[in-house]
């Protein structure tokens, strides 16, 4: 009895010594459970700024970059509305290239028809100082003048008014323009009157020409910075996606349009600094809270330490092939990252690494 006693520690021992070498060879599934939100994998956003700037963002969500941005300024004071098309709405898709809407800015069209009033008095200048007139043409040209000014004054006498009807909401935005457009036209006549008897008085002179010549130039430039400045309130949509209603703001913006390139989805999602060492570029993730199990693989790994919960963590990137829209964005799910069969001897490890942190 003595004996046996004594040899139960020793075979209890030996147990456990050809035990070991039998944990390396038995293989157990391992996985590391998180959870993620899920996003477009490309998307298109169309802002307001609360001091009118529109602001035109693309994101990649693969990478957390924006690829392309720009903001566009408009003057204080200035009328601006987003315009889109109807079209767009009905059908819901939209192709790379598509244009979806116009800005429309009161000032800036009101800026290109002054500079082309302008224009046009400026070439008016320059044909009179090239042929000359007559003392007759000139009489009657300063009657022109004195009918233009006694004309630009009562009209401005009525935008004037207008003006503090607009400002008090008295009358619509449509009948302010009409009257400030008159007010316009009847400035321009004025200059084109003035500049009409000054040049015939003055004679025809060459520097004269030269110096119209050279407004005319400037002038033209400045029509075309305007007319390039419009040409770009159209709006074109540089991804081919889906109109998406949905709100998900991150600024104080207002939201004018947005599109998703939702036939890939990303997952981000957070994993636990102890757990780094075992997660890879391409390992496969599943998705199960959803109805079926998607799989798709992870594409990028964050070096940015997060702390989530008091918790160290870094957010890894995972894609994910949408073809049927099944996968929708902002949805939270329960997700796996599937790291494959393990030893037993490496499970155990995993598992008291995992006790210890939790």
């Amino acid at each position: 009895m003595n004996i046996g006693k004594g040899l139960r520690p020793i075979i209890v021992i030996v147990f456990f010594l050809l035990l070991i070498p039998v944990t390396f060879y038995i293989k157990i599934p391992y996985t590391i459970n998180t959870n993620g939100v899920l996003l477009p994998v490309m998307e298109w956003r169309l802002e307001k700024s609360f001091d009118g700037t529109i602001v035109n963002t693309l994101k990649d969500n693969r990478t957390n970059t924006i690829p392309k941005f720009s903001a566009t300024e408009f003057q204080r004071g200035d009328h601006v509305e987003f315009r889109k098309f109807p079209e767009i709405n009905q059908r819901g898709k939209i192709t790379a290239g598509d244009t979806i809407g116009k800005i429309h800015s009161h000032l800036e069209y009101f800026k290109l028809l002054e500079l082309k009033g302008n224009l046009e008095e400026q070439m008016r200048m320059k044909q009179i100082t090239l042929t000359g007139e007559t003392p007759e043409r000139i009489a009657a040209a300063y009657q022109q003048m004195i009918l233009a000014q006694t004309e630009y004054e009562t009209e401005k006498k009525l935008w004037e008014r207008t003006q503090s009807l607009y400002e008090e909401n008295v009358i619509a935005l449509q009948e302010y323009e009409l009257a400030q457009n008159s007010y316009n036209i009847k400035k321009q006549q004025i200059n084109i009157a003035r500049a009409n008897y000054e040049v015939l008085t003055s004679g025809a002179k060459r520097e004269e020409v030269e110096r119209v010549e050279a407004v005319i130039g400037a002038i033209n430039e400045q029509i075309e910075n305007v007319n390039q400045r419009l040409d770009a309130f159209f709006i074109t949509s540089p991804i081919s996606g889906t109109v998406s209603s949905g709100i998900r703001n991150t600024t104080s913006n207002e939201t004018l349009m947005r599109v998703i390139q939702n036939q890939q989805m990303v997952l981000l999602m957070p994993v636990e600094v102890y757990n780094l060492d075992y997660v890879t570029d391409g390992m496969a993730v599943i998705i199960d809270n959803i109805g079926n199990s998607i799989s798709g693989n992870i594409i990028h790994i964050d070096d940015n330490i997060e702390h989530i919960n008091q918790r160290q963590a870094v957010f890894v990137t995972a894609i994910f092939e949408n073809p049927d829209g099944e996968l929708r964005p902002n949805l939270k799910v329960n997700a796996r990252i599937d790291y494959g069969n393990i030893s037993l001897a490496q499970y155990l490890i995993r598992m008291s690494k995992n006790i210890y942190h939790n």
